[in-house]
């Protein structure tokens, strides 16, 4: 965005980044080259998610797309956004809102600023009948930092923890079996059966 801010004069580029904090000339020229300038290619994405729930399935069953990133909450709740703009007559706020409460969280501030630009590129071609693109008071106005609050992070950490605890109670409780078949029936061979002596 800020390469984009000085490629058509803008010379504060807000570091907030987020439409609002742009006079309208600026902000509707921003808008208007979206797609060149988003690094995700959202639009792209949109449009191929599109494509793929229209194909043609070769059963009669209903065709059901899954997609995620690691948390839910960046490039996913982007994604579920735009869509939920473009194809399902969604504003950008309850588009957020849901995004949001899918991941129990807010999403990642650069990808809340992405679906706030996605708006924006769909009123600039006519797209998008609503005025609330740059409405980021229910979310977030600034970068506040990682959506990921200290209580999902210990409970995060804790879960790792758990899963290193029981992958080593797993390989102990295993190398343990194997010395006591190989006690009782004989050796252990390389293909890991025990083998009568």
């Amino acid at each position: 965005l800020r390469h984009s801010c000085d490629r058509i004069g803008v010379e504060d580029c807000p570091a907030s980044l987020q439409p609002r904090d742009l006079p309208e000339h600026a902000r509707r020229a921003l808008a208007s080259t979206y797609a060149e300038w988003d690094a995700d290619g959202l639009v792209g994405r949109v449009e191929r998610l599109r494509e793929m729930l229209l194909e043609q399935p070769q059963s009669a069953s209903p065709r059901i797309i899954f997609f995620h990133c690691n948390c839910g909450c960046d490039r996913t709740g982007m994604l579920a956004a735009a869509y939920a703009m473009r194809y399902m007559n969604r504003t950008f706020s309850e588009a957020m809102e849901e995004a949001e409460h899918v991941a129990g969280r807010n999403l990642v501030y650069s990808f809340q600023v992405g679906a706030q630009w996605y708006c924006e590129g769909l009123r600039a071609k006519g797209l998008y009948s609503h005025d609330d693109c740059g409405n980021c008071e229910p979310f977030r106005c600034h970068d506040t930092g990682s959506p990921m609050d200290a209580a999902l992070k210990a409970d995060l950490q804790l879960a790792g923890v758990a899963l290193l605890l029981s992958c080593f109670a797993l390989g102990v409780g295993c190398r343990a079996r194997r010395r006591r078949v190989s006690a009782d029936c004989g050796t252990i061979a390389p293909d890991g059966y025990a083998h009568l002596p």
